[in-house]
């Protein structure tokens, strides 16, 4: 079937396709649903099928529109893009590239064009889950809500979820039940809060684009004219409103194509329904389904096994992976007395796979259902003397040093943004207390202004320091960033002059370009010593504080990452939803070292070796699934995807008795273990007691 298709010179970068993969690449138009199994090469036909669109004429770069969940999804996707299309790794590709991004960054460039017809600047602000959770704690407070009845975690769930189902909160307050009286009212005032500092949550991003769509039907036109081929990967993790959003763009032309695995959708507390998948071939009449079912990662046997747990889901697509791999050995399942014998077995094994198997650190994972179980695997890899990594710690530009330093620009950028103006004028000691900041911004509200604007008017004249605007004419302190000759005007007067200088540099640079010579890495240099927070941070640093110097080190690469930006915007917005909610790139994760981590953190990720601890009823499958069907069945995809991270060997253990507080709870083994067929593996049964 190649050779037949193959013309010379422009069909090379089909060779090495099996069958499968090259019909999913050169199908033709129309609604198409790619049902790639675990370790299928999802990704190589998904950059391909955009290259074949391009070589043969069906659409030009622009035209091409590719969505996916992470921002190293998305990069690996456009490199290998550019790679097909030049044979070279290049910024100069003759052909251009498809738009590939994440579904958040997707919305954030078209509200950045078009806020302004749902009510917003262009210069909102984006606030992260931190910036919302202040929010609403402040909110709860002041509806004398108790927050012991109504956390900022609760109120914050609701939101999403409503958000994520298309519900504002005029529609939630009509539906709610009951119970839900207080998270209705919480979300309104959380709503408004937002739009009165010129801000949008992440949730925000996805919602006002449909929004954006439903109330200006041209520039959905424009868009669906722009976007005649979309590509959605993952589709199995896709929301209500992420579903609703692609519908709308392809409603024109039809030409959709969704690849993801049903089998692998495990995000059903984040929002995920797998029912968009499932219903897809309902919804969109004559569309062609294509299975990956060649597996090229894992060895038959760990496939097999897989397999016969999943199997027992009725809710899926019919899919049965092949491969040609052997080998590997049985899988392994071991019975522990206790789950301190538990952790002392991994640790054990993991010494014998390095010693005696060749294996190293970096290509084994333990993988567990909850975060509490990792304490006492950690104890006893610590007590080997083996090297671990736990995956999923913060996120660069979530760390508090980060976010102190941006909150400055912020506020710069955006002076309605009242949640960066209390970061930043609180991050550093200069006398600004919660009565006095709380005054400003009341201030500014009362007098229907923001902080900068009251300032320049003199209304916040009652501050002490702050009796005349602070107006700066001078533009010289950046020719002295090296001399360290910055204003020595105490507490608030020299913090608001920071920030006057700061808007300033930023209204040159939006209105002349990057030619006045004000750099971003200049200004964020500025802030870190001007404002104090150096000095703050080397204090610290010399009474050996640790945190403190790494804390050093990380604005140092603050600095230098802002080197890649021209314009300011665009930074800030990459520092808004760079690595929002993965796993991946992660910084605390050492890549030589066993890697702990989650079972729904490994997802994407795989290893030559692979434990899964804590298989017990009531663990995994947990607790608050054994009641319901379908919770159930998302357990048993979960497991599925555990054993699918493995390439060569698998282990799965559970123990007798777990420690809970100062008493055991004894467990039973989980169903999913009796759900393999016994061929596949062999069973250790450990009656000691290891402490």
């Amino acid at each position: 079937m190649l050779n037949a298709e193959k013309t010379e010179d422009r069909m090379d970068y089909l060779d090495g396709l099996n069958d499968e993969q090259f019909k999913a690449v050169t199908c033709g138009d129309g609604p198409i649903l790619i049902l790639a199994g675990a370790g299928s090469g999802k990704t190589k036909v998904i950059t391909l099928r955009a290259v074949h669109l391009i070589k043969t004429g069906k659409a030009k770069p622009y035209n091409i529109l590719g969505l996916t969940f992470t921002n190293k999804a998305a990069r690996e996707m456009k490199e290998r893009i550019r790679k097909a299309l030049t044979g070279i790794s290049s910024d100069d590709v003759e052909y251009g590239l498809p738009d590939f991004s994440t579904f958040h960054s997707f919305c954030l460039k078209l509200l950045r064009r078009h806020a302004d017809l749902i009510g917003y600047s262009k210069s909102f602000a984006i606030f992260d889950d931190d910036d919302s959770a202040k929010m609403l704690t402040k909110i709860i407070k002041s509806l004398n809500i108790d927050v012991k009845i109504v956390a900022p975690s609760k109120a914050k769930y609701f939101i999403e979820k409503s958000k994520n189902s298309y519900i504002n909160f005029e529609e939630a307050r009509e539906t709610i039940k009951p119970w839900e009286k207080n998270y209705a009212a919480i979300y309104e005032k959380y709503s408004k809060r937002l739009q009165e500092n010129n801000a949008m949550d992440f949730g925000d991003l996805i919602f006002n684009v449909v929004k954006l769509f439903q109330t200006n039907p041209s520039v959905l036109e424009h868009y669906s004219n722009l976007y005649k081929y979309i590509m959605v990967d993952e589709f199995q993790d896709t929301n209500f409103i992420q579903d609703k959003l692609v519908k709308l763009l392809a409603d024109k032309y039809k030409n959709i194509c969704v690849v993801g695995d049903d089998d692998q959708s495990i995000y059903s507390f984040r929002g995920a329904s797998v029912d968009n998948i499932l219903s897809f071939e309902r919804v969109y009449s004559g569309c062609s389904v294509i299975k990956l079912e060649r597996n090229y990662r894992s060895t038959r046997i760990i496939l097999n096994a897989a397999s016969s747990i999943v199997k027992g889901n009725k809710f899926r697509k019919d899919k049965t992976l092949k491969t040609d791999k052997c080998g590997g050995g049985r899988i392994t399942i071991y019975q522990a007395n206790s789950d301190y014998s538990e952790g002392y077995f991994v640790a054990r094994e993991i010494r014998r796979l390095i010693n005696e198997d060749g294996y190293s650190n970096k290509d084994i994972a333990v993988l567990y259902r909850a975060n509490s179980q990792s304490r006492i695997l950690e104890d006893k890899l610590i007590k080997a003397s083996i090297r671990y990594s736990i995956y999923g710690g913060l996120k660069f530009y979530q760390r508090k040093e980060i976010k102190n330093i941006l909150s400055f620009l912020r506020f710069a950028a955006n002076p309605r943004d009242v949640v960066s103006f209390e970061r930043s004028i609180q991050c550093v000691p200069i006398g600004a207390g919660e009565k006095t900041v709380r005054a400003i911004t009341d201030t500014a509200s009362k007098n229907g202004t923001d902080i900068l604007v009251a300032l320049k008017s003199g209304l916040l004249g009652f501050v002490r320091g702050l009796n005349t605007p602070t107006l700066l004419e001078d533009r010289t302190y950046l020719n002295d960033k090296n001399s360290g000759n910055y204003n020595n005007k105490p507490g608030m007067a020299n913090y608001f002059d920071i920030i006057l200088k700061l808007k300033a540099d930023i209204e040159d640079k939006v209105e002349d370009g990057p030619v006045t010579g004000i750099k971003l890495a200049d200004m964020i240099a500025f802030i870190y010593k001007a404002s104090g927070y150096e000095a703050m941070l080397k204090n610290g640093a010399l009474r050996a504080d640790e945190l403190d110097r790494n804390r050093i080190e990380n604005i140092g690469e603050l600095i230098n990452a802002s080197h890649e930006f021209e314009s300011i915007v665009d930074f800030l917005d990459q520092s808004a939803v760079d690595d929002f909610r993965e796993n991946s790139n992660d910084s605390n994760k050492d890549a030589t070292n066993v890697s702990l981590m989650t079972i729904h953190s490994a997802k994407g990720l795989e290893f030559p070796v692979v434990f899964i601890v804590g298989l017990e009823e009531r663990l995994f499958p947990h607790a608050r699934s054994l009641d319901n069907e379908l919770s159930l069945e998302e357990e048993r995809r979960l497991c599925y995807v555990g054993i699918t991270r493995a390439k060569e060997k698998i282990y799965l253990t559970w123990s007798k008795k777990r420690r809970s507080g100062k008493e055991y709870k004894y467990n039973m083994p989980s169903r999913f273990l009796r759900e393999i067929p016994e061929n596949l593996i062999e069973e250790i049964i450990d009656t000691y007691e290891y402490y």
